[in-house]
């Protein structure tokens, strides 16, 4: 088959590899569609979260297809899942592969597990023909919901995850999300499924914030023209936010998030950075009595996710910035560093 395979940092391209076999509890997927993700980016230009060790590699982890050959015994299924996977069935996939016995992952947090891998990062992920993949990381898709609608499925479930599982957005409450890429956008999507009454969205680029309006953003501010802090108070009657997600990994935006936060708030940080240290204003935080956390990945939020599509509180169109082959993933790689106004790249991998 053919893979996008990365060799050493900035250094990879399409090759021809070996067919991936199934191992036990192992199901083979064609992927459909695959997303490039800024973690991709970050990974081929600068070697983020990738080891040495692990190279050469597969990229590629935002993906849905199709189950073409299933390895032998029982498959353990996703929580709350009981059918077990046939070929032919499509499917999205959580690409975090936790060791499934530590404490976190016994806890049932396994985005932090201590053993973790993940496919196109340290296993070989979806920029191929065909990807191999444990039966429990792999969702099958809702009736009505086809493999395009379901094309950034991945990301939502992070989004999931930082919205609804961190930030425990309730219905009537003011969220603030920092960054408007796809992440961002999906967390806008999260916020406004899950009751939000109002949904505020900082953004520099004119067509992210255009494209948060499209999802359900009641207000767009641009932080180049405004103070993010007195526009939220404006906005809110002087209250501020109940939630702040930061989706950029900015150092300033994550400054600005703390900044705007209302007493008594909830901040979760999603955003990964290129590298650094962020100063954070530890008098605020203390003084305004506000929980501020991480958000890493999904965990077991890939089903949520999917609900919310069926629902329609997602549509792939609002956020893909173009669809292209996967075989030019290196020159969508280097469009996303030139272009910042690019919001999602889609491969389709039938073209």
């Amino acid at each position: 088959m053919h893979a996008f395979v990365m060799r050493d940092i900035g250094v990879g391209g399409r090759e021809r590899v070996a067919d991936p076999t199934p191992s036990r509890g192992d199901v083979i997927i064609a992927p459909a569609y695959s997303g490039l993700c800024g973690t991709d980016v970050h990974m081929f230009h600068e070697g983020t979260l990738t080891r040495k060790s692990s190279l050469p590699v597969v990229m590629g982890h935002e993906f849905v297809g199709t189950v073409v050959e299933i390895g032998s015994g029982d498959q353990v299924r996703p929580y709350g899942e009981t059918d077990q996977l046939r070929v032919g069935d499509h499917v999205s996939v959580e690409p975090l592969l936790p060791c499934n016995s530590c404490s976190q992952c016994l806890r049932g947090r396994s985005n932090l597990c201590s053993d973790w891998s993940h496919l196109g990062i340290l296993d070989d992920g979806c920029w191929a023909d065909l990807v191999r993949v444990p039966a429990v990381r792999a969702t099958k898709l809702p009736d009505g919901v086809s493999l395009y609608d379901a094309a950034l499925a991945e990301p939502l479930a992070c989004a999931v995850n930082f919205v609804v599982q961190r930030g425990r957005v309730r219905t009537g409450e003011t969220v603030l999300i920092v960054g408007a890429g796809p992440i961002g956008l999906l967390s806008v999507a999260m916020a406004k499924a899950a009751g939000a009454e109002r949904i505020l969205v900082s953004e520099p680029q004119a067509n992210r914030r255009a494209s948060a309006e499209r999802v359900g953003a009641t207000l767009t501010i641009d932080p180049l023209a405004h103070d993010i802090v007195d526009a939220t108070r404006a906005a809110t009657n002087g209250a501020g936010p109940d939630v702040v997600v930061e989706a950029s990994g900015s150092s300033t935006a994550v400054a600005q998030a703390i900044a705007a936060a209302a007493p008594g708030s909830r901040v979760v940080l999603s955003g990964l950075g290129s590298g650094g240290t962020t100063a954070l204003d530890t008098n605020s935080i203390v003084t305004k009595e506000l929980t501020v956390m991480g958000g890493f990945a999904s965990r077991w939020a890939m089903s949520t996710g999917l609900a919310a599509i069926a629902a329609g509180h997602v549509r792939t169109d609002d956020l893909v910035t173009s669809v292209r082959p996967w075989s030019h993933a290196e020159q969508a790689m280097h469009d996303m560093v030139a272009d910042p106004t690019t919001c999602k790249i889609l491969f389709d991998h039938s073209l």
